[in-house]
């Protein structure tokens, strides 16, 4: 009792804490910036750009996922992940940032405005592009894989299985079909069966997608060997 100690006060360690807390930010967004080469922080600020004749910006158009099952959503959602991924930002090393944060990064780019994210300071906004356009070549392949499991299951996936309960009426389908020459094969037939195999492959995790999150390789969610001993 008789060495007494004078502790700040609330709002003393409150700021404290909040200026510890903005030089840990500023620290993570400048490492960040250093690693994300020039042109691509050109295209991703171009990103909070709004074309013309068109209401949102070109990061809040890739946000949207697909709003409808049919093929031309198909269609739309694999475009919209190959622009996603032909940016480049996965290519970026970012390993020294913990993923924690980079997920708040994104987080809180994916559900900002063009105009506030416009309005950050520069190494801010290049780290918090980065991380959203990362989580973005995710998604979009996600996103178009989910598509494909719904137009499966609501418009092909009941006549695939009426028609392949074994391999001979596909084979019949593709080889024999009365509308194709003798010798060649039915394209559409042969699609359809690509197609539902696929599916199903995909379902059973024979098949993954290398840049998805839940269509990915589940063994990469897997300890190493060595963590697990």
């Amino acid at each position: 009792m008789n060495n007494r100690v004078l502790l700040p006060g609330v709002t003393s360690l409150a700021r404290m804490v909040a200026a510890l807390r903005q030089e840990e930010n500023d620290r993570l967004h400048a490492a960040l910036y250093e690693v994300v080469p020039y042109e691509l922080r050109t295209e991703m600020v171009r990103l909070l750009e709004v074309p013309e004749k068109k209401r949102l910006s070109e990061l809040e158009r890739l946000r949207l996922g697909p709003m409808r099952v049919s093929g031309k959503a198909m269609e739309l959602a694999l475009d919209r992940a190959r622009e996603a991924r032909g940016l480049g930002a996965g290519a970026v090393d970012a390993g020294r940032v913990p993923a924690a944060r980079m997920t708040g990064l994104a987080r809180y780019g994916l559900t900002s405005k063009a105009p506030t994210l416009k309005r950050l300071e520069v190494t801010r906004q290049t780290a918090t592009l980065l991380a959203t356009v990362r989580h973005l070549e995710t998604a979009t392949v996600d996103d178009a894989l989910d598509l494909l499991r719904a137009l499966m299951a609501t418009k092909l996936l009941a006549k695939a299985e009426r028609m392949s309960n074994d391999a001979k009426p596909w084979r019949r389908l593709v080889f024999a079909h009365p509308d194709v020459p003798h010798g060649l094969v039915g394209k559409a037939a042969y699609s359809f069966c690509v197609l539902e195999h696929l599916h199903r492959s995909l379902r059973r995790r024979d098949v993954f997608a290398k840049d998805g999150d839940r269509w990915g390789d589940p063994r990469a969610k897997l300890l190493a060997g060595g963590t697990v001993e």
